[in-house]
Order: structure tokens, then C-alpha cells, then sequence
């Protein structure tokens, strides 16, 4: 049966949890406010399920091979505006629901917390769009997606690379009409501290909407930006917002992100999608300020993807190492913030995020340069640049 005894064995995939056959397994919140499988020993028949599930436990084996790498961004300028970088994923699973397909991915609930849903039209596209700065609950979606599978749906489903690791380990085989996609991941942070820093953000105003990749100040100088039912809005650039730099810094990711099995190049995701952060020095005319995204193809699904949406994008080939250098984080596991444990240890004992998380510190220089940002903009072709 599933035992942690060691929280970095676990990602969070819940995958034991909808695998287990006499639903004796429940996923439990633990004090940094990560959820890890609790079991039922009553219930439990000693059936071996739940650890042939668990893409930790049952790593697959890596093939290394090294995938074709694109960089492209959407033609429609709307999608690639309201889309964290290029506007990819929107258009990739649009053409899915296009064909009466259905598509997985991370949303905000009513409290902007974050869960998978099941989404089957465009209408519907909105709730997954854009990162989410957190980990998200799986939910029952795993079940959802195989139920879809097995009645010859077309199936996308979206998430972190040890989420696409879990599906595919929960539904034991391949199916023809399942396409997946993951994506460059930095790690994930704990919901408690969103959840903690949230409560102090809003007071007594309610949350309309909120946007951790706003382009007011240009892609490269991506804000966190909320908006209330009041109309009055709060904005901060990413590199000094608080809850960017405690997630930034490695502060309050979960446990396994720091060993974390799924980084490297070779996944069973078919496409995985990202920021191309490089690509002002690599290919300067791509980089607009408006978002350019990196596709690694994985598979022939993966390229089928690209087919599919080839006459919808501007893209060009990439070279991975220039373009995602292996010293990148995406690439390597990050190391935890040496004041992690004191930092949590503030949360438990009650002191308020706002104290706690001044044991990360803004640099000077990211001051200075957030405030530049903010004064010097101008408006063209209805986006932001910036002035540096």
C-alpha cells in the first residue's frame, strides 16, 4: 500500500486516491496545506493498485530521446493577449472542443483556489486559461477522463508534468483518442500560503478576477493583477509581488518539486508548452513583448497537435539548448529556500503571511526596476511597451 514516510516521494497526483478499488484511500491536507493519501487500514485488501498507479513508486522508463522543439505565437492577437505567452494551449484545445471533444485543465473556484475541470465547449475555454501560480486539486478527473476515453471521445488533458505521469499511470494503457499536455514547470506552490496571502489581499472587497500573467507592463514584465466587483483593481509585477518572489525564491513549493522526477527533456506528455524567455536573443523578431511560447513535441500525437493548428500560429524551429538551456529551472530541480522550514514554521505558529514572508527579500535593483516599469509605458496597437 501507498506509505509516506518521505514527503518528497509524493507529488500530490492523486492518483491512488481514484485508483483504489474499495475507496479506502482519501486525500488529506497536511500543515503546509499540500495534499498527500491517507488510507484506511480497515478497508484496505493489500490489492498493490494504489502503488501501481504512482508515477513516483512506477517511474517509466526514459526513452532519450530529444523532441523537436518550435517557438510560435498565435496570429489572433486577442488570444495571445489574454494568454499567459503565446497563446498556444487556447488554440490547440479550441480545435479539440471544435471536433466534440473535451478538455482538462486547472481553474479558479468561487474562493480562487485552484481544481481540474472538465470543460466541452469554447464558451467554457476562459476557466482554463492562463497559469495558475499553485498546485491544483486533481479532483476526480483521472475517472472523468477515462469514462470520456472509453466512449471514443477526443480527450486533451492539461496539467504539470507529474500530474500527465499520474493519468497515464491510472489509466494503464494508451488510448488512441487521448492527446495530453504538460508544461515547463518552475514547481508548485502550497494553496495555504495563496490562500493566507489572498485573505490579506482583498479585506473587505470581493474578488472579480484575477490574472497572475497581466501584460500591462509587457510580457517579459508579467504582473499579478487583481480585480474587484467594486472596479478598482490592484496590480504588481511578478519579480516584487510577495507571493511571486515566496514562489520565485522556493520558499513554499511542495516538497517533491525539489526532488522532482520530471523535469527532464524526455516525458510521456505528447507536447509540453512554456514561456520562450530566451527568444530576444535567439530570434529577436519573434519577440514582440506580446508572449512567445517553446512547444517540444513528444510524440506523434504531439505533432499531429501541431498539424492541427499549424495554419492558426506564426512558428519557427528551435534549438532546445539555446532556447531552454539545461541550467534553466525548468530543465533541473530547484533547491528549497534555505529558510523554508523557519518560514513554515512562522505560518503554523500563527504569524501572518505578511511578517513571514519577509524572510524573502526583494533586491534593490528589482525595486528600481518595478518602479520604472510603472512610469515609463506607453500605449501601441493597444499593448503595453515598456520603455528600458
Amino acid at each position: 500500500m501507498i506509505t509516506i514516510t518521505n514527503k518528497e516521494e509524493c507529488c500530490g497526483c492523486c492518483a491512488c486516491v481514484q485508483a483504489c478499488p474499495k475507496e479506502c484511500i482519501i486525500a488529506t491536507v497536511d500543515n503546509e496545506g499540500f495534499l498527500y493519501p491517507e488510507i484506511d487500514l480497515q478497508k484496505c485488501v493489500n490489492c498493490g493498485i494504489c502503488e501501481n498507479v504512482c508515477p513516483i513508486i512506477c517511474k517509466q522508463d526514459e526513452l532519450k530521446i530529444m523532441p523537436d522543439c518550435l517557438v510560435a505565437y498565435a496570429k489572433d492577437d486577442t488570444v495571445r493577449k489574454n494568454s499567459s505567452s503565446g497563446g498556444l494551449f487556447w488554440t490547440i484545445a479550441s480545435d479539440i472542443l471544435k471536433y466534440a471533444g473535451v478538455v482538462y485543465g486547472a481553474a479558479f473556484d468561487q474562493d480562487f483556489l485552484v481544481h481540474h475541470v472538465r470543460i466541452s465547449s469554447i464558451e467554457e475555454l476562459k476557466k482554463i486559461q492562463g497559469s495558475k501560480y499553485l498546485q491544483s486539486r486533481i479532483e476526480r478527473t483521472f475517472e472523468e477522463c477515462k469514462a470520456d476515453l472509453e466512449k471514443n471521445k477526443i480527450v486533451l488533458f492539461s496539467g504539470t508534468p507529474c500530474q500527465i505521469a499520474g493519468l497515464k499511470k491510472f489509466l494503464q494503457k494508451e488510448y488512441t483518442t487521448l492527446y495530453t499536455v504538460d508544461i515547463l514547470c518552475h514547481g508548485v506552490p502550497s494553496p495555504l500560503i495563496w490562500s493566507m496571502y489572498l485573505h490579506d489581499l482583498k479585506g473587505k472587497r470581493k474578488i472579480k478576477r484575477i490574472n497572475f500573467r497581466s501584460k500591462t507592463y509587457g510580457w517579459n514584465n508579467y504582473a499579478l493583477k487583481i480585480e474587484y466587483t467594486n472596479g478598482s483593481t490592484k496590480e504588481s509585477l511578478a519579480q516584487t509581488n510577495r507571493y511571486m518572489r515566496m514562489f520565485l525564491e522556493n520558499i513554499c513549493l511542495r516538497p517533491s518539486c525539489h526532488a522532482c522526477r520530471f523535469k527532464s527533456l524526455n516525458r510521456c506528455a505528447d507536447i509540453t508548452l512554456g514561456d520562450c524567455w530566451r527568444i530576444n536573443k535567439s530570434m529577436p523578431g519573434f519577440d514582440e513583448n506580446k508572449g512567445t511560447s517553446i512547444i517540444l513535441v513528444h510524440s506523434s500525437k504531439g505533432q499531429e497537435l501541431v498539424n492541427r493548428i499549424q495554419e492558426q500560429i506564426i512558428y519557427n524551429i528551435g534549438e532546445i539548448d539555446t532556447l531552454l538551456p539545461e541550467s534553466s529551472d525548468s530543465r533541473k530541480v530547484v533547491v528549497a529556500n534555505p529558510r523554508r522550514e523557519e518560514f513554515f514554521d512562522k505560518i503554523n505558529s500563527g504569524v501572518k503571511i505578511s511578517r513571514a514572508c519577509k524572510l524573502v527579500n526583494v533586491p534593490l535593483l528589482l525595486k528600481f526596476k518595478s518602479i520604472k516599469c510603472k512610469f515609463f509605458i506607453l500605449k501601441k496597437d493597444n499593448f503595453f511597451k515598456l520603455l528600458l
